[in-house]
């Protein structure tokens, strides 16, 4: 049987002895490597591959730079070392530092010395055996639990398999054909125990982000068309925004006349994160679908989203003969305000504050654009533009925007209109085009003639959707 073994010790002497009587043991070859302190021991034993780390650890007490007692500390507070036997072989052989090294250091054996050569190789022998024992224990535990998952996996497969199978071919069809009215997501929630017992009542309150989309200047595009035109451009253009909904998880609750709603009810951050992805998927792929479409209508269109996080309620609502899902709740008629206010500052991704809290700051950029009360809501909410669907030079242009706007932002709260107008035309002079710097340029005229009260928070109340 082949052994290793790691002898820790600063007299030369001693490690040298160890050496060649382990290695010249006839029954158990062993292989040693050895350290003069424990400095350099645990930084040997940390480029040790994990199947080539001793088997059992030979380790001097007093030591310079790291005594032994430092050293067996860090070895026993590692998960992998722990399990390495340690014998201090050691000349503190007084009944308290054997009860201190054994009970309290944690040491598998204690040798005094002078050591006598049989008693030593004895030990180290069958504290090397132990591990090697332990070690395919472990190994045939980790092996049988593996068998044991995959066992409850296949026996979950059949259990599913035998469900489908005791399914009527009609419920089947039926749920099936049920789910293109009715996201699969919300069915779980609001029948659990198949459609066929769907009733009026069943609700749930989730905290939800919610997305909502809508086609800018829809109803001059629409005036334009055909109604076969419009309802074939509607389903090709829902078609191509609902792919990125479903690439980050998130599911379509309704199509509203040419608007989105879109649900994502990940854990945590993650349904923020999944939302503002897929509002910037969107409006990528937008600007794909418009270069590619040939024909009538041939122009080009624009869409504006709108995010919130916050609860909503799932449910049906309805009589016996009657039933519809909804979604209802205060954090969805921000979410669609929010997207109405995409018109309102010239943007194309607006977040409010309760999604831009939960996502990475260190991977989506943001423009903080305004605090705003929205109709039907008299708190304030904080709302920011998101702009990494753009590319290029043209993203480059608005970081250098959103840099001189964020400064004038803050003058603008502060009630120095002078200051905070002359910041937002420098924002006009990087892009002309920039509605949120004119509408603040507008406000900082106005409020310099007819300031706002003493409460005023900085916010600003719309007087529409």
């Amino acid at each position: 049987m082949n052994l290793r073994a790691f002898v820790i010790d600063d007299s030369r002497t001693v490690r040298v002895r160890v050496r060649k009587l382990l290695e010249s043991n006839g029954d158990a070859t062993f292989e040693v490597m050895d350290a003069d302190d424990g400095t350099t021991a645990l930084k040997m034993l940390d480029k040790t591959p994990h199947d080539q780390l001793p088997d059992v650890i030979l380790l001097d007490r007093n030591m310079p730079r790291m005594s032994g007692d430092a050293c067996i500390t860090i070895l026993k507070s590692d998960p992998v070392w722990k399990t390495i036997p340690v014998i201090f072989l050691t000349a503190q052989a007084d009944k308290a530092e054997i009860v201190k090294g054994l009970s309290q250091l944690g040491a598998d054996d204690y040798l005094p010395k002078p050591f006598d050569a049989g008693e030593m190789l004895a030990r180290v022998k069958s504290l090397a055996r132990m591990k090697k024992a332990e070690d395919e224990t472990r190994k045939l535990t980790a092996n049988l639990e593996r068998a044991l998952e995959a066992q409850r996996k296949a026996y979950a497969e059949l259990k599913t398999t035998k469900i489908e199978l005791a399914e009527t071919q009609a419920v089947a069809v039926m749920t099936r054909a049920f789910e293109k009215f009715v996201p699969k997501q919300f069915l779980q929630r609001i029948a659990p125990d198949g459609i066929e017992k769907v009733k009026p009542g069943n609700v749930q309150a989730n905290t939800i982000t919610t997305l909502f989309s809508d086609l800018r200047s829809f109803t001059t595009i629409s005036e334009g068309m055909t109604p076969p035109q419009l309802f074939a451009f509607l389903n090709d253009y829902m078609a191509q925004m609902q792919v990125p909904i479903d690439q980050e998880g998130g599911f379509v609750d309704k199509f509203i006349g040419d608007a989105i709603m879109a649900l994502f009810d990940q854990d945590g951050a993650a349904q923020a994160d999944a939302a503002v992805k897929a509002a910037i998927g969107m409006q990528l792929r937008l600007r794909e679908w418009n270069a590619s479409r040939q024909g009538p209508p041939d122009f080009p269109v624009a869409a504006g989203v709108g995010i919130h996080t916050g609860t909503v309620m799932l449910g049906t609502l309805g009589s016996s003969t009657r039933v519809d899902s909804t979604v209802i709740g205060d954090a969805v008629n921000l979410a669609s305000r929010v997207e109405g206010l995409t018109k309102h500052y010239g943007a194309r991704i607006i977040i409010t504050e309760d999604t831009w809290a939960l996502l990475d700051h260190s991977l989506f950029e943001a423009r903080e654009l305004d605090s705003v009360s929205v109709k039907g809501r008299h708190a304030p909410a904080v709302i920011h533009e998101i702009y990494q669907d753009l590319q290029g030079e043209e993203l480059d242009a608005h970081r250098r925007l959103c840099e001189a706007f964020a400064p004038a932002l803050k003058l603008y709260r502060s009630r120095d209109f002078k200051k905070a107008r002359t910041g937002f035309q420098a924002c006009l002079k990087l892009n002309a085009a920039d509605v949120a710097a004119s509408m603040y340029v507008e406000r900082c005229d106005y409020y310099a003639k007819s300031p706002p009260p003493e409460d005023w928070d900085g916010s600003f109340t719309m007087k529409s959707k």
